[in-house]
């Protein structure tokens, strides 16, 4: 009851959204129920085919103010859209049933289409669902860290990352996993499969921070 009742006082009409607002809304909202994770803000300037990341920038902060979009600015890929009728508060006690969507990679890396109804993983967590994201691992290139194909590794977005913390990250429009370490001027992703180390000279495209394994022994 009480936090019915501390939901019900934060919730507010939402402003109207303008022309550009909306296209922007309505990318957000197709790239996500696509992907099953949020676009970067390079790939917001690509598809909307801006100049520059500034207007989105913009166009990202009326949406929040508005509420329409709730995120961390301190990650990548932090941005939950929040639906009609819900707010940020709501979002964080939404019910456990609605599960983790799960991204299916073959061996390359590469996302596998798994058509208009995409899994999802019964996970019990204490941070929302909306921002947690499931990978099924294809192979057992990442034996030295204890993933194996098959296992589900779980990402968080809303989290903070330190140096040694294991990240989801895209690379070349894959996903892998790797060992964040922050270097001086920039960011080193070690590599566990036959990948190599790659360095990056500001914060790279990360689907958020690994916070489990779970494995199957059926």
């Amino acid at each position: 009851m009480a936090i019915e009742m501390y939901i019900e006082e934060r919730r507010v009409e939402r402003a109207p959204l303008t022309v550009k607002e909306e296209a922007l809304l309505t990318v957000l909202t197709a790239f996500t129920e696509e992907k099953h994770y949020a676009p970067s803000i390079r790939e917001i300037v690509e598809i909307m085919h801006y100049k520059s990341t500034c207007p989105v920038a913009c166009h990202l902060n009326k949406l929040e103010e508005k509420g329409y979009i709730s995120r961390n600015k301190g990650a990548s890929r932090s941005i939950t859209i929040i639906p009609e009728g819900q707010n940020a508060v709501e979002d964080s006690v939404m019910s456990l049933s609605q599960g983790v969507p799960v991204l299916d990679l073959d061996e390359d890396g590469n996302l596998i289409q798994t058509g208009e109804f995409a899994p999802y993983l019964s996970l019990h967590s204490p941070l929302p669902q909306s921002t947690l994201t499931a990978l099924r691992m294809a192979d057992d290139s990442m034996v030295k860290i204890k993933i194996f194909a098959g296992d589900f590794v779980v990402a968080a977005r809303n989290v903070t990352i330190k140096t040694g913390d294991l990240v989801v990250v895209e690379i070349d429009n894959k996903l892998t996993v790797r060992e964040y370490r922050k270097i001086r001027g920039g960011v080193q992703l070690k590599a566990y499969g036959q990948a190599g180390d790659s360095a990056w000279q500001s914060e790279p495209d990360m689907l958020g921070k690994v916070i489990a394994v779970i494995r199957s022994f059926l």
